[in-house]
């Protein structure tokens, strides 16, 4: 089985890179209910494969959590042009999701 499922059950205060083994510290309930499934799909299968993205961008749909192109967002971010989110503390490498067609 492969689980889909997020970097944000990391709270980002850790200092250094996270590594797959680390211990999540989700701080949403969104990342909690991942974090969750991670946990499940840990203890009830012996075969699996925890996949987690960040970052995700493509035509169409919502990119960095808005509707702009995924690119744009945390450039503006970081020039200070859009103070919804601070991103100038994270790294991170946006990756491509499927284009449509």
């Amino acid at each position: 089985m492969v689980h889909i499922s997020t970097n944000e059950v990391f709270d980002g205060t850790l200092g250094r890179p996270y590594y797959e083994w680390d211990t999540p510290e989700p701080k949403s309930v969104y990342a909690q209910s991942k974090a969750a499934a991670e946990f499940y799909v840990r203890t009830l299968l012996n075969r699996f494969y925890i996949v987690r993205t960040s970052w995700l961008y493509a035509q169409g749909g919502n990119n960095f959590g808005d509707q702009d192109t995924g690119r744009r967002r945390p450039a503006r971010c970081v020039a200070g042009r859009d103070r919804r989110s601070q991103l100038a503390d994270i790294r991170s490498r946006p990756s491509p999701g499927p284009s449509p067609g």
